[in-house]
């Protein structure tokens, strides 16, 4: 191109010197009608060439334009695209927020002010325990089998930017619910705030609603598992101290029937009783023959009789001693000290029985204190304007980002350029 423009200036300036030539007035004897005529043409083919000349020559100034301000052309169009997308075309998102915190039923805590948070100090763990669960891709795929969460993204009525792909995978999705679905924990009152941002200012508190009531089974079915083995034991100490408390008294029991006893206890306080009484009344025997034998003689009827009544009070005495005393197994003595022996296991399955019952109580009190709950702050609401995208907020952040990348460009082509020259 630049050989022809070279190429057509050279005409040009031919033609000129033939004007200068034949067309001044020194010339003008020498002229005829034919060189006017040829003459006429070189001055029309000369417009020609300076008329094209003229066009080619603003044709480069245009395309010297443009290469010169190439990046801020290029720079101009890509804001202005991203501009007409956020103003024009991007889908609004609405958000249903939601505060709460984990408070367990048994606790206790003033409610003025930010004070009615003081007693959820040790439900740090637990509000740690549920901001963990609501980012987690369990509850995410909950959501979506029950409330169907993934179709709400994929909707087609949402622009091509900001929905989930319709063939996208389990990874996809969920990342896209991280960025969707905001959880954040203030560690000094314990308060854990939701922000759930959907299409649908409805279908946004229905989700934050959802979640909720996941977060409350989950936090409980933590502790779920551990209080039932804790009852269970319970329930079977009470079980086996039950079991050992009816075997001690059915040994009492066929004790008592085989010994014909009810407490042996009592039969030899009375037979110690009586075998007092006997020797009480053979003293006193005793002293009434010796009264006798000092009137009378010896084979009278009055001594004979009482030496008789002495010899049976003797012989009572010695089968009442013996009752208690007996070498055998029948021994008085034996069967107390057997029947102590019973009664005291009886007493003591009886005590582990009632302890056995008594921490069965305790547990399952426990267990309720201990149950959880989510103590709401702030309910899931529907809002009537959305809050995402802030299009202001993107506009000025593209333009932030655009101008470092054309930047950094402009940098790394003047360095290239450099080194070339």
């Amino acid at each position: 191109m630049k050989q022809n423009r070279t190429h057509k200036q050279n005409q040009y300036e031919r033609a000129k010197l033939i004007r200068e030539r034949f067309v001044h007035p020194e010339f003008n004897v020498f002229k005829d009608p034919a060189d006017d005529e040829k003459v006429r043409e070189d001055n029309v083919k000369a417009d020609v060439i300076k008329e094209d000349a003229n066009k080619e020559n603003g044709s480069n100034w245009m395309g010297v334009f443009f290469k010169k301000n190439m990046f801020f052309i290029a720079f101009f169009v890509l804001y202005s695209l991203i501009a007409i997308y956020y103003l024009a075309f991007s889908s609004p998102r609405f958000i249903s927020e939601s505060q709460f915190v984990v408070k367990e039923s048994g606790s206790q805590s003033s409610v003025s002010g930010l004070s009615i948070f003081a007693g959820f100090g040790s439900g740090t763990n637990d509000a740690l325990l549920v901001k963990a669960y609501i980012s987690s891709r369990n509850l995410a795929l909950k959501l979506d089998s029950e409330v169907g969460l993934r179709a709400h993204y994929q909707n087609e009525n949402i622009d091509f930017f900001s929905k989930l792909p319709i063939d996208s995978t389990i990874e996809q999705y969920y990342e896209y619910y991280k960025k969707h679905i905001l959880i954040s924990h203030d560690e000094v009152s314990g308060i854990l705030t939701v922000e759930v941002q959907a299409f649908d200012p409805e279908y946004a508190k229905l989700v934050a609603d959802k979640i909720i009531d996941l977060s409350e089974v989950f936090i409980n079915n933590i502790g779920d598992k551990m209080f039932k083995e804790q009852v269970e034991y319970a329930r079977e100490e009470v079980v086996r101290a039950h079991g050992l408390l009816s075997e001690w008294q059915t040994k009492l029991i066929v004790f008592q029937e085989t010994n014909k006893l009810l407490s042996p206890q009592e039969e030899g306080g009375g037979i110690v009783t009586g075998i007092n009484e006997l020797q009480i009344s053979i003293i006193k025997q005793k002293a009434k023959l010796k009264e006798l034998q000092a009137v009378m003689h010896d084979n009278t009827t009055e001594v004979l009789a009482q030496k008789n009544l002495l010899s049976a009070l003797n012989r009572q005495l010695e089968e009442e001693k013996k009752k208690v005393t007996d070498s055998d197994n029948n021994g008085l003595n034996r069967l107390t000290v057997e029947y102590q022996e019973l009664s005291m296991s009886v007493e003591m399955t009886s005590d582990l029985y009632r302890s056995a019952l008594v921490s069965l109580d305790s547990v399952r009190s426990q267990a309720v204190q201990k149950l959880k709950h989510l103590l709401i702050v702030e309910n899931p609401s529907v809002t009537d304007e959305p809050k995402y995208p802030n299009k202001l907020h993107k506009l000025v952040t593209w333009l932030l980002i655009l101008i470092l990348i054309f930047g950094l460009i402009s940098l790394l082509v003047a360095i290239i350029r450099e080194h070339k020259e």
